[in-house]
Protein backbone atom coordinates (compact mmCIF):
# COMPACT_ATOMS: atom_id res chain seq x y z
CA UNK A 1 0.00 0.00 0.00
CA UNK A 2 1.33 3.43 -0.90
CA UNK A 3 1.80 5.86 1.92
CA UNK A 4 1.09 8.74 -0.43
CA UNK A 5 -2.08 10.79 -0.35
CA UNK A 6 -3.30 12.26 -3.66
CA UNK A 7 -1.61 15.60 -2.96
CA UNK A 8 1.63 13.91 -1.88
CA UNK A 9 1.65 11.86 -5.08
CA UNK A 10 1.16 15.05 -7.09
CA UNK A 11 4.09 16.70 -5.27
CA UNK A 12 6.24 13.62 -5.88
CA UNK A 13 5.47 13.71 -9.61
CA UNK A 14 6.37 17.40 -9.81
CA UNK A 15 9.71 16.61 -8.17
CA UNK A 16 10.34 13.85 -10.73
CA UNK A 17 9.52 16.17 -13.64
CA UNK A 18 11.87 18.87 -12.34
CA UNK A 19 14.64 16.31 -11.72
CA UNK A 20 14.35 15.01 -15.29
CA UNK A 21 14.87 18.37 -16.94
CA UNK A 22 16.79 20.88 -14.80
CA UNK A 23 15.56 24.42 -15.36
CA UNK A 24 11.91 23.52 -15.77
CA UNK A 25 9.60 25.83 -13.86
CA UNK A 26 6.08 24.89 -12.84
CA UNK A 27 3.41 27.19 -14.20
CA UNK A 28 0.87 28.17 -11.56
CA UNK A 29 -2.06 27.76 -13.94
CA UNK A 30 -2.58 25.59 -16.96
CA UNK A 31 -1.24 27.08 -20.17
CA UNK A 32 -3.50 29.72 -21.59
CA UNK A 33 -2.04 30.33 -24.99
CA UNK A 34 -4.21 33.37 -25.59
CA UNK A 35 -2.93 35.18 -22.48
CA UNK A 36 0.67 34.05 -22.01
CA UNK A 37 3.53 35.11 -24.28
CA UNK A 38 5.69 32.32 -25.68
CA UNK A 39 8.66 33.46 -23.56
CA UNK A 40 6.67 32.57 -20.43
CA UNK A 41 5.97 29.10 -21.84
CA UNK A 42 9.63 28.31 -22.51
CA UNK A 43 10.87 25.59 -20.14
CA UNK A 44 7.71 25.67 -18.08
CA UNK A 45 5.34 22.85 -17.28
CA UNK A 46 1.96 22.11 -15.78
CA UNK A 47 0.76 19.01 -13.99
CA UNK A 48 -2.97 18.38 -14.00
CA UNK A 49 -4.55 15.70 -11.84
CA UNK A 50 -8.05 14.36 -12.44
CA UNK A 51 -9.86 11.77 -10.34
CA UNK A 52 -11.03 8.86 -12.51
CA UNK A 53 -12.28 6.52 -9.79
CA UNK A 54 -12.19 6.22 -6.03
CA UNK A 55 -13.47 3.43 -3.83
CA UNK A 56 -13.39 2.98 -0.08
CA UNK A 57 -12.08 -0.38 1.01
CA UNK A 58 -11.88 -2.05 4.41
CA UNK A 59 -9.83 -0.73 7.36
CA UNK A 60 -9.91 2.90 6.21
CA UNK A 61 -8.09 2.27 2.94
CA UNK A 62 -9.09 4.02 -0.27
CA UNK A 63 -8.28 2.71 -3.76
CA UNK A 64 -7.92 5.49 -6.30
CA UNK A 65 -7.20 5.96 -10.00
CA UNK A 66 -6.10 9.40 -11.21
CA UNK A 67 -5.31 10.69 -14.69
CA UNK A 68 -2.28 12.95 -14.87
CA UNK A 69 -1.34 15.24 -17.73
CA UNK A 70 2.13 16.77 -17.79
CA UNK A 71 2.49 19.53 -20.39
CA UNK A 72 5.87 21.10 -21.15
CA UNK A 73 6.34 24.22 -23.27
CA UNK A 74 9.45 24.91 -25.31
CA UNK A 75 10.47 27.73 -27.66
CA UNK A 76 11.50 26.46 -31.08
CA UNK A 77 14.32 28.95 -31.66
CA UNK A 78 16.14 28.28 -34.93
CA UNK A 79 15.66 24.53 -35.40
CA UNK A 80 12.07 23.48 -34.81
CA UNK A 81 12.64 19.81 -35.70
CA UNK A 82 15.45 19.43 -33.14
CA UNK A 83 13.48 21.26 -30.42
CA UNK A 84 10.45 19.03 -30.96
CA UNK A 85 12.58 15.87 -30.93
CA UNK A 86 14.38 16.97 -27.74
CA UNK A 87 11.04 17.70 -26.09
CA UNK A 88 9.77 14.24 -27.02
CA UNK A 89 12.93 12.78 -25.44
CA UNK A 90 12.20 14.73 -22.24
CA UNK A 91 8.66 13.30 -22.16
CA UNK A 92 10.05 9.78 -22.61
CA UNK A 93 12.51 10.34 -19.74
CA UNK A 94 9.75 11.66 -17.47
CA UNK A 95 7.64 8.62 -18.36
CA UNK A 96 10.51 6.26 -17.44
CA UNK A 97 11.23 8.02 -14.14
CA UNK A 98 7.59 8.05 -13.07
CA UNK A 99 7.12 4.37 -13.92
CA UNK A 100 10.31 3.38 -12.06
CA UNK A 101 9.34 5.48 -9.04
CA UNK A 102 5.91 3.88 -8.97
CA UNK A 103 7.38 0.38 -8.83
CA UNK A 104 9.48 1.25 -5.78
CA UNK A 105 6.82 3.36 -4.04
CA UNK A 106 3.62 1.35 -4.36
CA UNK A 107 1.73 3.02 -7.19
CA UNK A 108 1.16 1.77 -10.73
CA UNK A 109 1.49 3.92 -13.83
CA UNK A 110 -0.30 3.18 -17.10
CA UNK A 111 0.83 5.41 -20.02
CA UNK A 112 -1.98 6.75 -22.19
CA UNK A 113 -0.22 9.07 -24.67
CA UNK A 114 2.96 10.98 -25.34
CA UNK A 115 2.99 13.65 -28.05
CA UNK A 116 4.54 16.93 -29.16
CA UNK A 117 2.51 19.48 -31.11
CA UNK A 118 3.33 22.81 -32.68
CA UNK A 119 0.37 25.19 -32.90
CA UNK A 120 0.07 26.69 -36.40
CA UNK A 121 2.14 29.83 -36.85
CA UNK A 122 3.59 29.75 -33.33
CA UNK A 123 7.25 29.77 -32.32
CA UNK A 124 6.85 27.18 -29.58
CA UNK A 125 5.82 23.58 -29.18
CA UNK A 126 3.99 21.76 -26.41
CA UNK A 127 4.72 18.26 -25.26
CA UNK A 128 2.12 16.29 -23.32
CA UNK A 129 2.45 13.07 -21.36
CA UNK A 130 -0.82 11.52 -20.18
CA UNK A 131 -0.99 8.53 -17.85
CA UNK A 132 -3.27 6.97 -15.28
CA UNK A 133 -2.03 6.04 -11.87
CA UNK A 134 -3.65 3.62 -9.46
CA UNK A 135 -2.78 3.46 -5.79
CA UNK A 136 -4.18 2.69 -2.37
CA UNK A 137 -3.75 4.96 0.61
CA UNK A 138 -4.86 5.04 4.20
CA UNK A 139 -7.48 7.67 4.94
CA UNK A 140 -5.77 8.01 8.32
CA UNK A 141 -2.64 9.46 6.65
CA UNK A 142 -2.83 13.22 7.02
Amino acid sequence: MAALTPSELRDRLMTLVEATEPGLIRSIEAFSLNRQPATVLDNSYTLEQELVREQSMTAGVTARIDRFTITIGRLLKMDSETAARELFDVLTDVNRRVRADGVSNGYHVWPVSEKVVRPDGKDYCLGALVFTCDYDFSEAVV
